[in-house]
């Protein structure tokens, strides 16, 4: 049992629902949390991390995966047709006040004490100050505990969003060669052009449901296709006042991660993994054939499923390694196929979140954009004696979604489907006359 065993309740607290998260579209099925192997030092880290954090255990792993990442950088690989490195794109999803800051902490905290002050990114940056940071260090990871902000940068801000596009690039480890003409006509003995061979790049983002899927981004799909998802939607655990963490517990634990950084070398699957990878392959390939949808929750599985073998294989070799760690008679180079069964398995629970995302994503949006139309609302006029505003169907219409026809605007069937319906439900609208086809519509003042 750990140490810290005593700071922390096993019985998860019963949140009341946030009606915020409501809509009238169905809540996502219910998530076990992703697997990992019990036999490694991923559990121990768990294990300690209960005692700081009151995050469900998808939070936990989802965050100390990247650094385990960051720790083999492009020293260990698989050969899938070209190199393959354990680099990952973990983004952490929960409501405010989650403790996902706590978490992310507590894992960058092991980072820092293992990597050096050059291996980190945070904050938004320019293409070009990025690819300066890259030269002298090419292996990185990026952590950002409140990400809204350097989400909103890469999807709002010019630099950024070259940056976004760039990220796509660095997921898959390959060169960068930018070319600095101005260098070179400044300086004579300059050179114009200059290349990073390769690079290796994680990141550990936590976000809230509004920014998770990248909306805005041009590169979105590619960033969706790229990224994982952990989601955490209540507290597992009520910590009344945190302990100081137990020092030897924690020093053995930043021992234990240490040890990845003597690895180095080539990873393959056993036999019996290998057959169990023809499956694995079987499954990836019926299941985006059998996406019929065209909307965007199908597109955005299709392009999760495509990526999931890469996945799978990267956090294979993440977690042999991590079971190397904990037990080194094991053949770290060798990815045994209970190893491959756990990565997969894993990796569904990846799946399976960016397909809830879509429709919390969408109940968030719905929510923002009603608590805007509310809010100019109020601005219009003043409410009458009982304190309502009253707004004719054709106000309403000709306010909120007068041209219809264009790119991205609200739409008269979005506006009474989705938008007036959210409002309603929360008591904060409701239809207050109806005389044949004259609708009035009520929405509450503020102090009501």
């Amino acid at each position: 049992m750990s140490p810290l065993a005593s700071t922390w309740v096993e019985d998860p607290v019963n949140e009341p629902e946030n009606p915020t998260n409501s809509t009238n579209s169905p809540p996502p099925p219910s998530r076990k949390n992703p697997v990992w192997p019990e036999d490694s030092i991923l559990d121990d880290f768990v294990r300690l991390a209960r005692g700081v954090s009151e995050s469900e255990d998808a939070i936990l792993i989802g965050s100390i995966l990247p650094i385990t990442a960051a720790l083999l950088a492009r020293r260990v690989f698989i050969q899938f047709g070209a190199k393959k490195y354990p680099n990952l794109y973990n983004l952490i999803v929960t409501k405010p006040g989650l403790r996902k800051s706590t978490t992310i902490n507590f894992a960058d905290y092991i980072a820092k004490k293992l990597l050096p002050p050059s291996s980190f990114i945070s904050g938004a940056s320019s293409e070009q100050a990025l690819f300066k940071s890259y030269l002298p260090h090419p292996d990185k990871i990026w952590l950002e505990d409140e990400g809204n902000t350097i989400l909103s940068n890469w999807a709002n801000d010019a630099a950024g969003k070259i940056v976004a596009k760039r990220m796509l690039k660095l997921y898959d480890c390959g060169g960068w060669l930018q070319n600095y003409i101005r260098q070179e006509v400044e300086n004579e003995d300059s050179k114009a052009q200059q290349l990073i061979p390769e690079t290796s790049t994680s990141f550990l983002i936590g976000t809230t449901w509004n920014n998770c899927r990248f909306n805005g981004l041009e590169s979105r799909d590619g960033m969706r296709r790229r990224t994982s998802y952990y989601i955490g939607e209540k507290y597992a655990r009520r910590i009344d006042w945190p302990e100081t963490l137990d020092s030897k517990a924690m020093a053995k634990l930043i021992q234990m991660f240490g040890k990845l950084l003597k690895l180095e070398g080539e990873c393959q699957l056993s036999p019996d993994a290998r057959k169990q990878w023809t499956h694995i392959q079987k499954h990836n390939r019926e299941d985006i054939e059998s996406i019929t949808g065209v909307d965007a929750s199908a597109e955005a599985h299709g392009s999760a499923l495509s990526e999931e073998p890469s996945r799978i294989l990267k956090r294979a070799m993440i977690f042999e390694a991590c079971r190397w760690a904990k037990n080194p008679s094991r053949k770290w180079q060798i990815i045994q196929a209970d190893t491959l069964a756990l990565a997969a398995e894993h990796e569904s629970y990846c799946i399976q979140s960016s397909l809830d995302l879509e429709t919390i994503s969408a109940r968030a949006e719905i929510r923002e954009i009603a608590d805007s139309i509310l809010a100019k609302i109020h601005r219009m006029d003043a409410p009458n004696s009982d304190g309502w505003f009253m707004l004719t169907r054709s106000d309403l219409v000709s306010n909120f979604a007068p041209h219809p026809d264009r790119k991205g605007a609200m739409t008269v069937a979005r506006l009474y489907n989705e938008i007036i319906p959210d409002l309603t439900k929360r008591g904060l609208a409701r239809l207050a006359e109806r005389r044949g086809k004259l609708e009035i519509y009520g929405f509450k003042a503020e102090d009501a």
